[in-house]
């Protein structure tokens, strides 16, 4: 009897399979239990009093930023601090944890009301998104910075082994243009605002600015490198989320 007790496989943890997939053991699944509940599942299932997972969001939203700046600033001393900003935006952005979670099929962990859950809440980009927070913030919590580091390196790996490409940075207006395009349906204005310098070594100033807002400033020996610096620098403030960049 003691021999087939021994034999007997233990029955299988669904959170042992989530935590694989993170590349993170907690300590407490107290945290990863908590990170797993959205507030229609609180409202409609748990007893009064249960926490939901939307302040966990806050915490790991922070955690992840400044662990993605960490391993971008130890991973490439060559990069300035305006890429540094660009590709920390790039690994942070909503859509890039959206993608994380899909791709990692985290959202069958999610424990939803019954409504969100025949309205397809299980894929709605939203809730994926702040799962993915929820989750870094439980392990923030769990483990400190160093199990936070340990999943974005497990569950980002395919985004670091495609070298970080710069994107716009060859192209800066035409990263700036299809961005505005997309965000107000309108087109970045540029406007030679000085010219500076002897004949022989002018120097032009530009400002771009889109729907009367200026948005960044630039300066080169021709108009055009002085366009491509005032995009540039306008791409930097508005992937850094520079909110007088951003109302418009």
């Amino acid at each position: 009897m003691i021999g087939r007790w021994l034999r007997r496989k233990r029955k299988a943890d669904p959170l042992d399979e989530l935590e694989k997939r993170l590349g993170y053991r907690f300590r407490d699944r107290h945290w990863l239990e908590k990170a797993l509940i959205h507030p229609s599942h609180r409202y409609e299932v748990e007893p009064p009093g249960k926490e939901d997972n939307q302040r966990l969001e806050f915490i790991g939203d922070a955690a992840l930023g400044l662990t993605v700046a960490e391993i971008l600033f130890r991973r490439h001393p060559e990069w300035d601090e305006g890429r540094l900003t660009r590709e920390r935006s790039r690994w942070t952005k909503g859509a890039m944890l959206v993608a994380i979670a899909r791709r990692h099929d985290l959202g069958r962990w999610l424990r939803l009301g019954r409504g969100e859950e025949n309205s397809g809440g299980r894929s709605r980009d939203s809730n994926l998104e702040d799962l993915v927070e929820s989750l870094l913030g439980a392990a923030y919590l769990d483990g400190g910075l160093k199990a936070v580091s340990a999943i974005v390196q497990n569950l980002w790996a395919s985004e670091s082994d495609a070298g970080e490409p710069e994107g716009w940075s060859e192209n800066p207006k035409g990263g700036l243009q299809e961005l505005v395009q997309k965000r107000w349906r309108d087109q970045p204005r540029y406007e030679i605002i000085a010219v500076e310098g002897p004949s022989h070594a002018r120097e032009f100033v530009v400002r771009v600015s889109v729907q009367e807002r200026t948005l960044g400033h630039g300066r080169g020996r021709s108009r055009r490198a002085a366009e491509q610096d005032a995009a540039r620098q306008a791409l930097e403030r508005l992937e850094a989320g520079d909110t007088a960049a951003e109302t418009l």
